[in-house]
């Protein structure tokens, strides 16, 4: 009867020690001119040492989850071309934004879609971050003539993390218990 009771007190005990490590945290980068082009694609990092609050990934932290959100501002005035042979001006306000993080290839956010003035958000392989904290990010922008443009205007990281290693002490310490209670019993 002890030994149930002691595992199901491990069980709650664990579960309450791992609720109250959650740590949410958020990251924002913010820039004001950054005009992304097809000839120019745009590549930064964020890093959750430098997060709300700090992160020290992976000695201390561990990422559960994260997203990046995105917020581009498409300038249109910038999308008009003017063919030199005909004279006729062509309007593209077709811009596809791909991205590509910690140099995992391309992928297209709406694809299909157009991007414009908006916020765009992106579900982040935790797997990315608890390596070293850092995740690099590369956005491209693309269409059809090859013309697109737009700002990328923020971005933003945000998940949670963990320590695990209480919770692990924990669970130890309450097997040593359960272990100790049954030297007990045949002493």
């Amino acid at each position: 009867m002890r030994i149930l009771v002691t595992a199901l007190l491990t069980i709650c005990m664990v579960g309450v020690a791992q609720a109250d490590l959650m740590v949410p945290f958020t990251q924002t980068l913010t820039w004001s001119d950054n005009l992304i082009t097809r000839a120019s694609a745009f590549s930064y990092e964020h890093n959750v040492l430098y997060a709300t609050p700090p992160l020290d990934v992976p000695r201390v932290y561990q990422v559960l989850e994260a997203e990046l959100a995105l917020s581009f501002l498409d300038d249109d005035p910038a999308d008009i071309i003017e063919t030199l042979a005909t004279g006729k001006i062509i309007t593209d306000q077709t811009e596809s934004i791909r991205y590509g993080l910690d140099a995992s290839g391309w992928a297209k956010i709406d694809a299909g879609q157009d991007v414009d003035t908006a916020l765009y958000t992106v579900v982040v392989d935790a797997r990315f971050l608890n390596d070293n904290g850092i995740l690099g990010v590369k956005i491209g922008v693309y269409n059809g003539n090859g013309t697109g443009d737009v700002y990328l205007t923020s971005s933003t990281l945000s998940g949670i993390a963990t320590t695990p290693v209480p919770a692990a002490v924990l669970l130890g310490m309450l097997g040593l218990g359960v272990a100790g209670l049954k030297l007990r019993r045949y002493a």
